[in-house]
Protein backbone atom coordinates (compact mmCIF):
# COMPACT_ATOMS: atom_id res chain seq x y z
CA UNK A 1 0.00 0.00 0.00
CA UNK A 2 2.83 2.23 0.82
CA UNK A 3 3.90 2.49 -3.02
CA UNK A 4 -0.01 3.36 -3.77
CA UNK A 5 0.11 5.67 -1.71
CA UNK A 6 3.48 7.32 -2.92
CA UNK A 7 2.20 7.00 -6.45
CA UNK A 8 -1.01 8.66 -5.93
CA UNK A 9 0.55 11.53 -3.52
CA UNK A 10 -0.87 15.23 -4.51
CA UNK A 11 0.63 19.08 -4.45
CA UNK A 12 -1.22 20.85 -2.59
CA UNK A 13 -1.43 24.74 -3.31
CA UNK A 14 -3.26 27.20 -0.57
CA UNK A 15 -4.47 30.93 -2.01
CA UNK A 16 -1.68 32.67 0.30
CA UNK A 17 0.90 31.04 -2.35
CA UNK A 18 -0.91 30.31 -5.78
CA UNK A 19 0.96 33.46 -7.28
CA UNK A 20 4.27 32.94 -5.60
CA UNK A 21 6.85 32.06 -8.55
CA UNK A 22 11.08 32.25 -8.70
CA UNK A 23 10.14 33.26 -12.40
CA UNK A 24 9.48 37.26 -13.24
CA UNK A 25 5.81 37.67 -13.93
CA UNK A 26 6.26 40.00 -16.93
CA UNK A 27 3.41 39.21 -19.37
CA UNK A 28 0.44 41.17 -20.36
CA UNK A 29 -3.05 38.92 -21.76
CA UNK A 30 -1.91 40.59 -25.52
CA UNK A 31 1.65 38.67 -24.81
CA UNK A 32 0.07 35.92 -24.15
CA UNK A 33 -2.51 36.07 -26.62
CA UNK A 34 0.47 36.42 -29.69
CA UNK A 35 2.48 33.44 -27.76
CA UNK A 36 -0.46 31.33 -28.44
CA UNK A 37 -1.40 32.62 -31.71
CA UNK A 38 2.53 32.18 -32.67
CA UNK A 39 2.66 29.08 -31.41
CA UNK A 40 0.04 27.49 -33.97
CA UNK A 41 0.41 29.96 -37.32
CA UNK A 42 3.81 28.37 -38.21
CA UNK A 43 4.62 25.27 -40.86
CA UNK A 44 1.42 23.97 -40.09
CA UNK A 45 -0.22 26.30 -42.23
CA UNK A 46 2.15 26.28 -45.12
CA UNK A 47 3.38 22.76 -45.14
CA UNK A 48 0.54 20.80 -43.27
CA UNK A 49 -2.53 22.56 -45.24
CA UNK A 50 -0.89 21.78 -49.07
CA UNK A 51 -0.19 18.18 -48.16
CA UNK A 52 -3.65 17.21 -46.52
CA UNK A 53 -6.00 18.74 -49.11
CA UNK A 54 -4.11 16.92 -52.20
CA UNK A 55 -3.81 13.66 -50.58
CA UNK A 56 -6.47 13.39 -47.93
CA UNK A 57 -9.48 15.83 -48.04
CA UNK A 58 -9.74 18.20 -51.02
CA UNK A 59 -11.34 21.35 -50.54
CA UNK A 60 -12.54 19.44 -47.39
CA UNK A 61 -9.62 20.68 -45.98
CA UNK A 62 -12.62 23.43 -44.19
CA UNK A 63 -14.31 20.89 -42.53
CA UNK A 64 -11.47 19.41 -41.54
CA UNK A 65 -10.02 22.39 -39.53
CA UNK A 66 -13.32 23.22 -38.12
CA UNK A 67 -13.40 19.65 -36.71
CA UNK A 68 -10.13 19.72 -35.10
CA UNK A 69 -10.67 23.65 -33.64
CA UNK A 70 -13.75 22.38 -32.10
CA UNK A 71 -11.92 19.36 -30.52
CA UNK A 72 -8.79 21.52 -29.64
CA UNK A 73 -11.21 24.37 -28.19
CA UNK A 74 -12.59 22.10 -25.74
CA UNK A 75 -9.29 20.73 -23.89
CA UNK A 76 -8.16 24.36 -24.33
CA UNK A 77 -10.81 25.06 -22.27
CA UNK A 78 -9.36 22.52 -19.63
CA UNK A 79 -6.37 24.10 -20.04
CA UNK A 80 -7.81 27.57 -18.98
CA UNK A 81 -9.71 26.08 -16.33
CA UNK A 82 -6.80 24.82 -14.76
CA UNK A 83 -4.37 28.23 -15.06
CA UNK A 84 -6.56 29.61 -13.91
CA UNK A 85 -6.85 27.56 -10.84
CA UNK A 86 -3.16 26.89 -10.63
CA UNK A 87 -0.78 29.53 -12.56
CA UNK A 88 2.05 27.12 -12.51
CA UNK A 89 4.82 26.57 -15.31
CA UNK A 90 4.14 22.74 -16.04
CA UNK A 91 1.06 23.13 -17.68
CA UNK A 92 -0.90 19.88 -18.08
CA UNK A 93 2.34 18.30 -16.10
CA UNK A 94 1.55 20.64 -12.98
CA UNK A 95 -2.43 20.48 -13.45
CA UNK A 96 -2.17 16.15 -13.26
CA UNK A 97 -0.25 16.59 -10.02
CA UNK A 98 -2.38 19.23 -7.95
CA UNK A 99 -5.54 16.77 -9.42
CA UNK A 100 -4.74 13.49 -9.55
CA UNK A 101 -1.33 12.35 -8.34
CA UNK A 102 2.36 12.06 -9.04
CA UNK A 103 2.50 9.40 -11.22
CA UNK A 104 0.57 10.28 -14.35
CA UNK A 105 1.67 13.42 -13.60
CA UNK A 106 5.31 12.69 -14.45
CA UNK A 107 4.40 10.72 -17.19
CA UNK A 108 2.26 13.27 -18.50
CA UNK A 109 5.29 15.56 -17.90
CA UNK A 110 7.67 13.47 -19.68
CA UNK A 111 5.31 13.15 -22.61
CA UNK A 112 4.93 16.72 -23.02
CA UNK A 113 8.91 17.01 -23.22
CA UNK A 114 8.64 14.80 -26.23
CA UNK A 115 5.97 16.09 -27.96
CA UNK A 116 7.87 20.01 -27.78
CA UNK A 117 11.41 18.36 -28.61
CA UNK A 118 9.73 16.83 -31.65
CA UNK A 119 7.82 19.73 -32.59
CA UNK A 120 11.19 21.68 -32.07
CA UNK A 121 13.02 19.52 -33.96
CA UNK A 122 10.51 19.45 -37.30
CA UNK A 123 10.43 23.01 -37.35
CA UNK A 124 13.91 23.89 -37.28
CA UNK A 125 14.41 21.33 -40.12
CA UNK A 126 11.59 22.19 -42.17
CA UNK A 127 12.99 26.60 -41.59
CA UNK A 128 15.90 24.96 -43.02
CA UNK A 129 14.53 23.57 -45.64
CA UNK A 130 12.84 26.89 -46.56
CA UNK A 131 15.45 28.75 -46.01
CA UNK A 132 17.64 26.57 -47.90
CA UNK A 133 15.80 26.54 -50.96
CA UNK A 134 15.61 30.29 -51.30
CA UNK A 135 19.34 29.82 -51.80
CA UNK A 136 19.04 27.17 -54.56
CA UNK A 137 19.92 24.70 -52.14
CA UNK A 138 23.63 26.05 -50.97
CA UNK A 139 23.90 24.83 -47.61
CA UNK A 140 22.49 20.86 -48.32
CA UNK A 141 24.36 20.21 -51.32
CA UNK A 142 27.32 22.18 -49.65
CA UNK A 143 27.20 19.82 -46.71
CA UNK A 144 26.43 16.49 -49.17
CA UNK A 145 29.88 17.71 -51.19
CA UNK A 146 32.25 18.02 -47.86
CA UNK A 147 30.43 15.04 -45.82
CA UNK A 148 29.28 12.82 -48.20
CA UNK A 149 25.94 10.76 -47.25
CA UNK A 150 25.05 8.38 -45.00
CA UNK A 151 23.57 5.24 -46.02
CA UNK A 152 20.98 5.04 -44.11
CA UNK A 153 17.23 2.90 -44.68
CA UNK A 154 15.66 4.09 -41.75
CA UNK A 155 13.07 7.35 -42.82
CA UNK A 156 13.29 9.06 -39.75
CA UNK A 157 17.43 9.69 -40.35
CA UNK A 158 18.51 12.23 -42.67
CA UNK A 159 20.99 11.27 -45.09
CA UNK A 160 22.86 14.69 -44.62
CA UNK A 161 23.37 16.44 -41.00
CA UNK A 162 21.74 19.69 -41.19
CA UNK A 163 23.56 22.13 -39.71
CA UNK A 164 21.45 25.04 -40.58
CA UNK A 165 19.45 23.53 -38.62
CA UNK A 166 21.65 23.20 -35.39
CA UNK A 167 22.30 27.27 -36.03
CA UNK A 168 19.36 28.33 -36.13
CA UNK A 169 18.32 26.39 -32.80
CA UNK A 170 20.66 27.69 -30.95
CA UNK A 171 20.78 31.43 -32.47
CA UNK A 172 16.80 31.27 -31.10
CA UNK A 173 17.72 29.74 -27.40
CA UNK A 174 20.78 32.11 -26.91
CA UNK A 175 18.51 34.71 -27.88
CA UNK A 176 15.69 33.56 -25.61
CA UNK A 177 18.49 34.15 -22.90
CA UNK A 178 17.93 37.97 -22.96
CA UNK A 179 14.75 37.46 -21.08
CA UNK A 180 10.96 36.68 -21.37
CA UNK A 181 9.83 40.23 -22.40
CA UNK A 182 12.69 40.53 -25.16
CA UNK A 183 11.55 37.50 -26.03
CA UNK A 184 7.83 38.54 -26.02
CA UNK A 185 8.67 41.20 -28.33
CA UNK A 186 10.49 39.82 -30.73
CA UNK A 187 7.36 37.21 -30.86
CA UNK A 188 4.78 39.52 -31.16
CA UNK A 189 6.60 41.47 -33.73
CA UNK A 190 6.62 38.24 -35.97
CA UNK A 191 2.93 37.22 -35.55
CA UNK A 192 2.24 40.68 -36.49
CA UNK A 193 4.29 40.03 -39.93
CA UNK A 194 2.76 36.40 -40.65
CA UNK A 195 -0.97 37.91 -39.62
CA UNK A 196 -0.66 39.95 -42.07
CA UNK A 197 1.02 37.87 -44.71
CA UNK A 198 -1.72 35.41 -44.37
CA UNK A 199 -4.69 38.49 -44.03
CA UNK A 200 -3.08 39.32 -47.66
CA UNK A 201 -2.78 35.93 -49.03
CA UNK A 202 -6.45 35.57 -48.28
CA UNK A 203 -7.78 38.32 -50.03
CA UNK A 204 -5.25 37.30 -52.76
CA UNK A 205 -6.80 33.99 -52.87
CA UNK A 206 -10.35 35.58 -53.05
CA UNK A 207 -9.61 37.70 -56.10
CA UNK A 208 -8.15 34.38 -57.81
CA UNK A 209 -10.96 32.26 -56.73
CA UNK A 210 -12.92 29.95 -58.88
CA UNK A 211 -14.99 27.80 -57.49
CA UNK A 212 -15.05 25.32 -60.53
CA UNK A 213 -11.89 23.77 -58.67
CA UNK A 214 -14.55 22.68 -55.96
CA UNK A 215 -16.24 20.52 -58.83
CA UNK A 216 -14.82 16.70 -60.33
CA UNK A 217 -12.67 17.54 -63.04
CA UNK A 218 -12.80 14.29 -65.33
CA UNK A 219 -10.08 14.84 -67.78
CA UNK A 220 -7.80 15.36 -64.29
CA UNK A 221 -4.62 12.59 -63.89
CA UNK A 222 -3.70 13.23 -60.88
CA UNK A 223 -7.48 12.14 -59.42
CA UNK A 224 -9.66 9.58 -60.80
CA UNK A 225 -12.71 9.33 -58.63
CA UNK A 226 -12.92 5.26 -60.12
CA UNK A 227 -9.44 5.20 -57.86
CA UNK A 228 -11.36 5.78 -54.48
CA UNK A 229 -14.24 3.90 -53.73
CA UNK A 230 -14.89 6.81 -51.11
CA UNK A 231 -15.11 9.56 -53.09
CA UNK A 232 -18.82 11.60 -52.88
CA UNK A 233 -17.69 15.08 -54.48
CA UNK A 234 -15.64 17.56 -55.90
CA UNK A 235 -15.53 19.55 -52.58
CA UNK A 236 -15.51 16.07 -50.30
CA UNK A 237 -13.26 13.21 -52.52
CA UNK A 238 -11.86 11.31 -50.37
CA UNK A 239 -15.03 10.93 -48.30
CA UNK A 240 -16.10 11.31 -44.40
CA UNK A 241 -13.21 8.65 -43.71
CA UNK A 242 -10.35 11.07 -45.20
CA UNK A 243 -12.23 14.39 -43.45
CA UNK A 244 -11.85 12.43 -39.92
CA UNK A 245 -8.33 11.11 -40.64
CA UNK A 246 -7.22 14.48 -41.52
CA UNK A 247 -9.12 16.19 -38.33
CA UNK A 248 -6.88 14.36 -36.24
CA UNK A 249 -3.85 15.46 -38.34
CA UNK A 250 -4.87 19.07 -38.09
CA UNK A 251 -5.02 18.51 -34.29
CA UNK A 252 -1.79 19.36 -34.36
CA UNK A 253 -1.82 22.96 -35.67
CA UNK A 254 -3.89 23.97 -32.23
CA UNK A 255 -1.52 23.16 -29.97
CA UNK A 256 -0.68 26.60 -29.11
CA UNK A 257 -2.74 26.71 -26.32
CA UNK A 258 -0.29 24.34 -24.25
CA UNK A 259 2.36 27.35 -24.18
CA UNK A 260 -0.63 29.93 -22.89
CA UNK A 261 -0.71 27.20 -20.18
CA UNK A 262 2.96 27.49 -19.65
CA UNK A 263 3.04 31.04 -19.38
CA UNK A 264 0.98 31.10 -15.83
CA UNK A 265 3.73 31.36 -13.71
CA UNK A 266 4.84 34.24 -15.81
CA UNK A 267 1.59 36.28 -16.87
CA UNK A 268 0.80 39.75 -14.47
CA UNK A 269 -2.85 38.33 -14.18
CA UNK A 270 -3.20 34.40 -15.05
CA UNK A 271 -6.43 34.47 -13.94
CA UNK A 272 -8.05 37.18 -16.52
CA UNK A 273 -5.13 36.43 -18.79
CA UNK A 274 -5.06 32.86 -19.71
CA UNK A 275 -8.76 32.21 -20.12
CA UNK A 276 -8.67 35.69 -22.95
CA UNK A 277 -5.67 34.39 -24.66
CA UNK A 278 -7.18 30.81 -25.42
CA UNK A 279 -10.31 31.97 -26.50
CA UNK A 280 -9.05 34.69 -28.66
CA UNK A 281 -5.98 32.78 -29.88
CA UNK A 282 -8.40 29.84 -31.26
CA UNK A 283 -10.39 32.18 -32.37
CA UNK A 284 -8.42 33.65 -34.54
CA UNK A 285 -6.67 30.74 -35.69
CA UNK A 286 -9.10 28.67 -36.38
CA UNK A 287 -10.99 31.32 -39.02
CA UNK A 288 -7.32 31.90 -40.47
CA UNK A 289 -6.42 28.06 -41.25
CA UNK A 290 -9.76 27.61 -42.23
CA UNK A 291 -9.50 31.02 -45.27
CA UNK A 292 -6.29 29.98 -45.81
CA UNK A 293 -7.70 26.18 -46.63
CA UNK A 294 -10.71 28.09 -48.68
CA UNK A 295 -8.50 30.22 -50.80
CA UNK A 296 -5.87 27.53 -51.34
CA UNK A 297 -8.45 24.78 -53.04
CA UNK A 298 -9.98 28.04 -54.61
CA UNK A 299 -7.17 29.03 -56.52
CA UNK A 300 -6.24 25.50 -58.06
CA UNK A 301 -7.74 22.46 -57.97
CA UNK A 302 -6.75 20.19 -55.30
CA UNK A 303 -5.01 17.41 -56.88
CA UNK A 304 -2.82 19.81 -58.66
CA UNK A 305 -1.71 21.30 -55.10
CA UNK A 306 2.11 20.96 -54.48
CA UNK A 307 2.43 19.23 -51.43
CA UNK A 308 5.20 20.76 -50.14
CA UNK A 309 4.50 24.53 -51.36
CA UNK A 310 1.34 24.88 -51.96
CA UNK A 311 0.57 28.72 -51.28
CA UNK A 312 3.59 29.63 -53.30
CA UNK A 313 2.69 27.48 -56.41
CA UNK A 314 -1.04 28.32 -56.28
CA UNK A 315 0.47 32.05 -56.39
CA UNK A 316 2.73 31.31 -59.24
CA UNK A 317 0.12 29.81 -61.36
CA UNK A 318 -2.06 32.46 -60.95
CA UNK A 319 1.20 34.85 -61.82
CA UNK A 320 1.15 37.03 -58.48
CA UNK A 321 4.64 36.99 -58.31
CA UNK A 322 4.79 39.57 -55.48
CA UNK A 323 3.12 37.75 -53.51
CA UNK A 324 5.21 34.79 -53.50
CA UNK A 325 7.66 37.05 -51.92
CA UNK A 326 5.16 38.08 -48.51
CA UNK A 327 4.64 34.50 -48.33
CA UNK A 328 8.10 33.79 -48.08
CA UNK A 329 8.55 36.26 -45.21
CA UNK A 330 5.20 35.12 -43.36
CA UNK A 331 6.81 31.25 -43.56
CA UNK A 332 9.68 32.52 -42.13
CA UNK A 333 8.41 34.36 -39.43
CA UNK A 334 5.78 31.86 -38.34
CA UNK A 335 8.30 28.74 -38.22
CA UNK A 336 9.91 31.38 -36.04
CA UNK A 337 7.49 31.79 -33.46
CA UNK A 338 6.48 28.12 -33.64
CA UNK A 339 10.32 27.25 -32.12
CA UNK A 340 10.25 30.13 -29.70
CA UNK A 341 7.08 28.81 -28.22
CA UNK A 342 7.89 25.02 -28.58
CA UNK A 343 11.21 25.83 -26.59
CA UNK A 344 9.65 28.12 -24.14
CA UNK A 345 6.87 25.60 -23.07
CA UNK A 346 9.46 22.57 -23.21
CA UNK A 347 11.57 24.78 -20.90
CA UNK A 348 8.50 25.71 -18.24
CA UNK A 349 7.77 22.07 -18.32
CA UNK A 350 11.74 20.68 -17.62
CA UNK A 351 11.77 23.91 -15.22
CA UNK A 352 8.14 22.31 -12.98
CA UNK A 353 9.30 19.17 -13.19
CA UNK A 354 12.83 19.83 -11.65
CA UNK A 355 11.28 22.34 -9.19
CA UNK A 356 9.77 19.37 -7.76
CA UNK A 357 12.30 16.54 -7.40
CA UNK A 358 11.00 14.66 -10.51
CA UNK A 359 13.75 15.64 -12.42
CA UNK A 360 17.46 16.63 -11.83
CA UNK A 361 17.92 20.37 -10.03
CA UNK A 362 20.38 22.06 -13.13
CA UNK A 363 17.09 22.14 -14.91
CA UNK A 364 15.52 24.15 -12.27
CA UNK A 365 18.13 26.97 -12.14
CA UNK A 366 16.87 30.39 -12.74
CA UNK A 367 18.92 32.96 -14.36
CA UNK A 368 19.24 36.01 -11.88
CA UNK A 369 19.56 38.45 -14.70
CA UNK A 370 17.01 37.68 -17.10
CA UNK A 371 14.69 35.01 -14.65
CA UNK A 372 15.34 32.61 -17.48
CA UNK A 373 15.37 28.65 -16.61
CA UNK A 374 18.69 27.77 -16.85
CA UNK A 375 17.62 24.50 -18.90
CA UNK A 376 16.41 26.72 -21.76
CA UNK A 377 19.89 27.90 -22.13
CA UNK A 378 22.03 24.86 -21.72
CA UNK A 379 20.37 21.84 -21.95
CA UNK A 380 17.47 22.97 -24.46
CA UNK A 381 19.66 22.29 -27.38
CA UNK A 382 21.36 19.16 -26.04
CA UNK A 383 18.29 17.64 -26.22
CA UNK A 384 17.15 18.19 -29.39
CA UNK A 385 18.75 15.95 -32.69
CA UNK A 386 17.83 18.20 -35.26
CA UNK A 387 19.48 15.94 -37.87
CA UNK A 388 16.34 13.73 -37.43
CA UNK A 389 13.29 14.97 -38.74
CA UNK A 390 9.52 14.32 -37.65
CA UNK A 391 6.58 14.47 -39.83
CA UNK A 392 3.67 16.99 -38.72
CA UNK A 393 1.53 13.72 -37.95
CA UNK A 394 3.69 13.07 -34.67
CA UNK A 395 2.40 15.78 -32.65
CA UNK A 396 -1.26 14.48 -32.49
CA UNK A 397 -0.44 11.19 -32.36
CA UNK A 398 1.64 12.23 -29.04
CA UNK A 399 -1.09 14.91 -27.40
CA UNK A 400 -3.90 12.81 -27.71
CA UNK A 401 -3.32 10.42 -24.26
CA UNK A 402 -2.05 13.24 -22.33
CA UNK A 403 -5.24 15.59 -23.68
CA UNK A 404 -7.71 12.65 -22.27
CA UNK A 405 -5.71 12.90 -19.06
CA UNK A 406 -6.32 16.65 -18.97
CA UNK A 407 -9.79 16.63 -19.24
CA UNK A 408 -10.56 14.15 -16.47
CA UNK A 409 -8.34 16.26 -14.05
CA UNK A 410 -11.07 18.86 -14.88
CA UNK A 411 -13.79 16.69 -13.25
CA UNK A 412 -11.45 15.50 -10.49
CA UNK A 413 -11.71 18.81 -9.58
CA UNK A 414 -14.22 19.21 -7.59
CA UNK A 415 -13.40 19.42 -3.78
CA UNK A 416 -16.12 17.02 -2.32
CA UNK A 417 -16.08 13.22 -1.49
CA UNK A 418 -19.77 12.83 -0.74
CA UNK A 419 -21.86 10.94 -3.65
CA UNK A 420 -23.98 14.23 -4.31
CA UNK A 421 -26.42 12.55 -6.16
CA UNK A 422 -29.24 15.12 -7.94
CA UNK A 423 -32.43 14.60 -6.57
CA UNK A 424 -34.04 12.52 -9.14
CA UNK A 425 -31.47 9.99 -9.34
CA UNK A 426 -30.82 9.29 -5.63
CA UNK A 427 -32.54 5.68 -6.53
CA UNK A 428 -28.68 4.79 -7.63
CA UNK A 429 -27.27 5.26 -4.13
CA UNK A 430 -28.01 1.95 -3.62
CA UNK A 431 -26.17 0.62 -5.99
CA UNK A 432 -22.84 2.52 -5.53
CA UNK A 433 -19.88 1.69 -3.39
CA UNK A 434 -20.01 3.53 -0.05
CA UNK A 435 -16.06 3.12 0.20
CA UNK A 436 -15.88 5.14 -3.11
CA UNK A 437 -16.29 9.05 -2.85
CA UNK A 438 -17.31 11.34 -6.08
CA UNK A 439 -14.08 11.95 -7.00
CA UNK A 440 -12.89 8.52 -7.17
CA UNK A 441 -16.42 7.58 -8.94
CA UNK A 442 -15.86 10.28 -11.35
CA UNK A 443 -12.20 9.44 -12.81
CA UNK A 444 -13.17 6.00 -12.86
CA UNK A 445 -16.37 6.44 -15.31
CA UNK A 446 -13.99 9.02 -17.29
CA UNK A 447 -11.29 6.34 -17.18
CA UNK A 448 -13.88 3.48 -18.94
CA UNK A 449 -15.08 6.13 -21.01
CA UNK A 450 -11.63 6.94 -22.29
CA UNK A 451 -10.46 3.09 -22.74
CA UNK A 452 -14.54 1.85 -24.19
CA UNK A 453 -13.92 4.65 -27.04
CA UNK A 454 -10.67 3.46 -27.94
CA UNK A 455 -12.26 0.03 -28.26
CA UNK A 456 -15.46 1.18 -30.06
CA UNK A 457 -13.17 3.54 -32.28
CA UNK A 458 -11.26 0.43 -33.49
CA UNK A 459 -13.79 -1.69 -34.80
CA UNK A 460 -15.09 1.22 -36.84
CA UNK A 461 -11.73 1.65 -37.91
CA UNK A 462 -11.20 -1.89 -38.85
CA UNK A 463 -14.83 -2.61 -40.12
CA UNK A 464 -14.60 -3.28 -42.84
CA UNK A 465 -11.95 -6.31 -42.42
CA UNK A 466 -14.35 -7.70 -39.73
CA UNK A 467 -16.90 -7.41 -42.12
CA UNK A 468 -15.31 -9.88 -44.72
CA UNK A 469 -13.90 -12.04 -42.00
CA UNK A 470 -15.09 -14.74 -40.33
CA UNK A 471 -18.80 -15.09 -38.77
CA UNK A 472 -17.72 -15.28 -35.28
CA UNK A 473 -15.55 -12.21 -36.03
CA UNK A 474 -18.51 -10.12 -37.29
CA UNK A 475 -20.26 -11.40 -33.96
CA UNK A 476 -17.41 -10.63 -31.34
CA UNK A 477 -17.16 -7.18 -33.63
CA UNK A 478 -20.40 -6.04 -33.04
CA UNK A 479 -20.76 -7.58 -29.18
CA UNK A 480 -17.72 -5.63 -28.49
CA UNK A 481 -18.83 -2.30 -30.36
CA UNK A 482 -22.26 -2.82 -28.71
CA UNK A 483 -20.80 -3.52 -25.32
CA UNK A 484 -18.81 -0.18 -25.32
CA UNK A 485 -21.10 1.89 -26.75
CA UNK A 486 -23.49 0.86 -23.90
CA UNK A 487 -20.59 1.10 -21.11
CA UNK A 488 -20.07 4.89 -22.34
CA UNK A 489 -23.48 5.76 -21.73
CA UNK A 490 -24.04 4.22 -18.66
CA UNK A 491 -20.65 6.71 -17.19
CA UNK A 492 -22.24 9.33 -18.92
CA UNK A 493 -24.99 9.05 -16.86
CA UNK A 494 -23.31 8.11 -13.50
CA UNK A 495 -21.12 11.57 -13.97
CA UNK A 496 -24.44 13.16 -15.08
CA UNK A 497 -26.41 12.01 -12.29
CA UNK A 498 -23.93 13.64 -9.41
CA UNK A 499 -23.74 17.20 -8.49
CA UNK A 500 -20.25 18.91 -9.40
CA UNK A 501 -20.05 21.80 -7.30
CA UNK A 502 -16.66 23.13 -8.88
CA UNK A 503 -13.98 23.94 -6.78
CA UNK A 504 -14.60 26.03 -3.61
CA UNK A 505 -11.20 27.63 -2.91
CA UNK A 506 -11.94 29.92 -5.67
CA UNK A 507 -14.17 32.63 -6.25
CA UNK A 508 -17.45 32.67 -8.51
CA UNK A 509 -15.75 35.94 -10.66
CA UNK A 510 -13.15 33.78 -11.76
CA UNK A 511 -13.53 31.81 -14.72
CA UNK A 512 -14.31 27.91 -14.80
CA UNK A 513 -15.07 25.09 -18.29
CA UNK A 514 -18.54 25.88 -18.78
CA UNK A 515 -21.06 22.97 -19.56
CA UNK A 516 -19.43 20.69 -16.80
CA UNK A 517 -19.31 17.24 -17.59
CA UNK A 518 -20.78 17.21 -20.68
CA UNK A 519 -18.06 19.41 -22.52
CA UNK A 520 -15.08 17.34 -20.93
CA UNK A 521 -16.72 14.05 -21.48
CA UNK A 522 -17.17 15.15 -25.49
CA UNK A 523 -13.68 16.07 -25.43
CA UNK A 524 -12.50 12.72 -23.68
CA UNK A 525 -14.35 10.84 -26.31
CA UNK A 526 -12.81 12.78 -29.42
CA UNK A 527 -9.33 12.65 -28.29
CA UNK A 528 -9.93 9.04 -27.00
CA UNK A 529 -11.53 7.84 -30.94
CA UNK A 530 -8.42 9.84 -32.13
CA UNK A 531 -6.06 7.22 -30.78
CA UNK A 532 -6.80 4.66 -33.48
CA UNK A 533 -5.17 7.00 -35.84
CA UNK A 534 -1.71 6.17 -34.41
CA UNK A 535 0.62 4.01 -36.41
CA UNK A 536 2.92 1.04 -35.43
CA UNK A 537 6.20 3.06 -35.31
CA UNK A 538 4.55 5.81 -33.04
CA UNK A 539 3.34 2.94 -30.40
CA UNK A 540 6.85 1.91 -30.37
CA UNK A 541 8.39 5.01 -29.61
CA UNK A 542 6.07 5.72 -27.14
CA UNK A 543 6.87 2.70 -25.21
CA UNK A 544 10.33 3.04 -25.28
CA UNK A 545 10.05 6.72 -24.48
CA UNK A 546 8.06 5.73 -21.28
CA UNK A 547 10.13 2.98 -20.49
CA UNK A 548 12.97 5.49 -20.62
CA UNK A 549 10.90 7.90 -18.02
CA UNK A 550 10.21 4.87 -15.99
CA UNK A 551 13.87 4.32 -15.58
CA UNK A 552 14.01 7.88 -14.85
CA UNK A 553 11.46 8.32 -12.24
CA UNK A 554 12.11 5.30 -10.31
CA UNK A 555 15.67 5.37 -10.17
CA UNK A 556 15.54 9.43 -9.38
CA UNK A 557 12.13 10.99 -9.13
CA UNK A 558 10.42 9.28 -6.70
CA UNK A 559 13.22 9.41 -4.47
CA UNK A 560 13.79 12.87 -4.96
CA UNK A 561 10.41 14.55 -5.39
CA UNK A 562 10.10 17.37 -2.66
CA UNK A 563 6.94 15.97 -1.48
CA UNK A 564 9.32 12.87 -0.04
CA UNK A 565 11.58 15.23 1.45
CA UNK A 566 8.27 16.91 3.16
CA UNK A 567 7.15 13.48 4.44
CA UNK A 568 10.64 13.68 6.00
Amino acid sequence: MWIINMLSRKKEVSTMDIMSTNLKRCLTSYDVTLLGIGHMLGSGIYVLSPSIARGTTGPALILSYLIAGVASLLAALAYADFGVRYPRSGSAYSYVYYSIGEFWAFFVGWNVLLENMLATAACVRACSAYIDSLTGYVVFNGTRAIMGEFSTTDPYLSEVPDFLAFAILMGFVIFMTFGVKTTSGLNNTLVGINVVVLATVVGVGFYYADFDNWKYHENNANFVKEDHPEFINGFMPYGISGVLQASAQCFYAYVGFDAIAASGEEALNPQKSLPVATIVSMAIVTTLYVLVAAVLTLMMYFADISSTSGLLEALKFHQAYWAQYIVSAGALAGMSTVIMATVFAMTRVGYAMAEDGLLFTSFSIVLNKSQLENSSARDGPELIDSSRPSTVHTFPEDLQISDGLHCITVMNASPTDLHGLKPSFRFLRQFLPSSYGQRQLVVVCLAITFIATILAAFIVKYNRYIANGPTWMVYLGWTIASISVITIIICGLLIFAHELPGNSNFSNDQYSMPWVPILPIFSIIFNAGLIVTLDLITWIRLIIWLAIGSAVYFGYGIHHSRLNRKKK
